[in-house]
């Protein structure tokens, strides 16, 4: 059903959002603008978290895993990333860029979607009752 997928699409985009804001919080060193976190975490559970929810997301954009994606999103970290750990941090939050685009275009094709489907039905709809009314007369 187109509608309950565009659904879907929406609330991922959310959660890419929220990955985001997360990545941002670790590159910057800075959670205070995110009152979930609130578990402390090293660097390397943190990313390994995150990659853990950017694979599941590769093959399925809308299949991220409920329970990883909250347990993520109360992470803090505890000290600051190493030099390569900030570097797959900041491709990360690239590739959560990317994600968050496809899922606004797909959203947007789907839209148009049930838009010419939804004109379709109106346009079926109104010429049988063009026939209905060209019987009566």
């Amino acid at each position: 059903e187109p509608v309950m997928f565009k659904s879907e699409l929406l609330e991922t985009s959310e959660k890419f959002q929220v990955l985001m804001t997360c990545i941002s919080a670790a590159i910057n060193g800075d959670f205070e603008s995110l009152p979930t976190a609130t578990l402390e975490v090293s660097s390397t559970e943190f990313i390994a978290e995150m990659n853990q929810l950017l694979l599941i997301t590769s093959t399925d954009l809308t299949g991220m895993d409920i329970k990883i994606f909250e347990r993520f999103s109360t992470f803090k970290l505890e000290s600051k990333p190493s030099d390569k750990q900030m570097s797959a941090l900041t491709t990360a939050k690239f590739t959560v860029g990317s994600y968050q685009l496809q899922t606004f275009l797909i959203a947007s094709e789907v839209s148009k979607e049930i838009e010419f489907s939804m004109a379709n039905i109106l346009s079926i709809q109104n010429l049988d009752e063009l026939y209905s009314e060209q019987k009566v007369l």
